[in-house]
């Protein structure tokens, strides 16, 4: 019986270690690529410089560049 419970608490501590060093390994990545990502090509990057080209085509003359839309904005 007392090998029994060793085992169950071994087989435990296993798949909790397995979990620790994938969610080390996923944040880790997650910093580092954070850090050294090519800064023109981050996604949020890609998202601010989408964002001032609308704001840039809503401004413009040029009325209704969406489809729907009346006045050129979202």
């Amino acid at each position: 019986m007392d090998h029994f419970v060793a085992l169950l608490l071994l087989s435990i501590a296993a798949i909790a270690a397995v979990i620790v060093a994938s969610y080390a390994t996923v944040t880790a990545t997650y910093w580092f690529e954070s850090r050294h990502y090519d800064g023109a090509n981050h996604p949020r990057s890609l998202r601010r410089a989408e964002n001032r080209v609308d704001r840039r085509l809503a401004d413009s003359p040029v009325r209704g560049y969406r489809a729907g839309s009346a006045s050129g904005r979202r």
